[in-house]
């Protein structure tokens, strides 16, 4: 009988916490890194939407690192993805977001979709009360059989461990405890992370950490998984011969790793720049200019006047600019920063753009563009100035507010919504300038 090639195994994990703080990402690069040491073929995948942890968990295990998500990226698509790392790894570690019952992500939910073990990450430090309070929720109200065991993390007592391991239920096991150790402090949510120089810095301290994580003897395996796949359909070279310039560099690097997968499955050519450091935009059809930290280099963005002239002058040329967050705020005419001081931006879109000391605009939201929708997330501590009218306005999955604004001049679609392109590929194609849209049926 032949073998189902939908079919394969793989050992995974969904590494999850109650909540912020306990360790959750460090403990996931640590795993990583120590398993790949070993010389096992490891992925991680990245629960919800998020941009630094992605390039710790690169750096950690060698290979990129894609989204899953129920919504953002869709049920099928989240089983194909990891599908299709099952196929080619030793190994699947997933990393929740928020809280394991937080239900902006629903860790929990994601776990049980997609069949894979969750391990619970508990900060068991003497100063964190509230790990005694969860592990004593988790055994009386958890009927979740998703839930593997617990792993106690920066214990700096010998009886804490087996305190909290005793309120344990039959059937969720205690894997063991890690100690506060300085190797263990990895450099989470930095933006430092954006350059490449920055991220070689952390592999003698990944292996520093893998070694701690050895003696603690929290090296085994977990158990095979079988993963089925979801096929997804053949995508159109909507954006043969198109070649797209991206801007990557310490102020701008908030890409999905889907999003490039998909650019690249419809035809384009892919090149990258660097605002700060290069003259020009290169040679291309069209830009992007993802979110970052353009607020920390304002000095670098404001005085590389070349390259705000190149970018004018590609915008008047009639080509496409797609410009999400950090990179619409550089598209502002200019940017205060926290220290009040105003710098010069490209100034294609009119007014200023202002740093706030708040989270100002959070959550996963959908973008409706000429009966198309398009879906993406949106973190930003920042507002817009300015008496431009806007094409459309997002709708939020929670919450009836609205949403953000989406504006478009000529060729540039520029919003604080960081898009899924995999979401609706076809919108993708007309941001990014497609031939298909001079068509005059669509």
């Amino acid at each position: 009988m032949a073998s189902d090639r939908r079919k394969v195994q793989c050992p995974a994990i969904l590494i999850a916490a109650p909540g912020f703080n306990q360790g959750r990402t460090t403990i996931t690069a640590t795993l990583a890194r120590y398993h790949r040491n070993q010389g096992r073929r490891v992925r991680v995948l990245k629960a919800g939407p998020d941009f630094l942890d992605p390039l710790l968990y690169q750096c950690a295990s060698g290979h990129p690192v894609d989204t899953l998500d129920l919504w953002l990226v869709g049920e099928a698509k989240s089983k194909h993805l990891l599908h299709r790392a099952a196929s080619e790894s030793d190994l699947l570690i997933i990393d929740s977001s928020a809280g394991l019952y937080d239900t902006n992500a629903l860790s929990s939910q994601l776990a049980v979709t997609l069949g894979v073990p969750i391990m619970v990450v508990v900060d068991g430090s003497c100063k964190n009360q509230n790990s005694q309070d969860f592990i004593d929720d988790l055994v009386t109200l958890s009927t979740d059989q998703s839930i593997a065991g617990v792993l106690i993390n920066r214990v700096s007592s010998d009886y804490q461990p087996e305190l909290l391991a005793n309120r344990l239920q039959q059937g969720i096991s205690y894997f063991g405890h890690l100690p506060e150790a300085e190797a263990l402090k990895l450099p989470v949510k930095d933006h430092r992370l954006l350059v490449d120089m920055e991220l070689e810095k952390l592999d003698l301290q990944l292996d520093q950490a893998a070694k701690i994580l050895e003696t603690a003897g929290l090296t085994a395996l977990p158990e095979p998984v079988t993963f089925y796949d979801a096929p997804q359909p053949q995508m159109p070279a909507l954006l043969e011969g198109i070649r797209v310039g991206v801007a990557k560099d310490e102020a701008f690097g908030f890409i999905y790793h889907g999003n490039l997968e998909l650019l690249s499955a419809m035809g384009a050519e892919i090149q990258f720049f660097s605002p700060i450091h290069d003259t020009h935009v290169p040679n291309v059809d069209s830009l992007w200019f993802p979110g970052g930290f353009p607020e920390l280099y304002l000095d670098q963005l404001s005085s590389n006047s070349t390259m705000k002239a190149s970018i004018r002058e590609f915008h008047s040329s009639g080509r496409s600019i797609l410009a999400e967050c950090g990179g619409m705020l550089y598209m502002m005419g200019s940017l205060t920063g926290a220290s009040g001081l105003k710098s010069r931006m490209v100034g294609l879109l009119s007014g200023n753009g202002k740093m706030l000391d708040h989270l100002s605009g959070f959550g996963m939201q959908s973008v409706k563009v000429d009966d198309q929708v398009i879906r993406g997330y949106v973190f930003h501590h920042s507002r817009m100035e300015s008496a431009m009218e806007p094409v459309t306005v997002s709708d939020r999955r929670h919450g009836l507010r609205p949403g953000e604004t989406l504006y478009r001049l000529n060729g540039l679609y520029a919003s604080y919504v960081h898009f899924y392109f995999p979401s609706h590929p076809l919108l993708t194609a007309r941001f990014f300038g497609s031939p298909i849209f001079a068509n005059p049926d669509y």
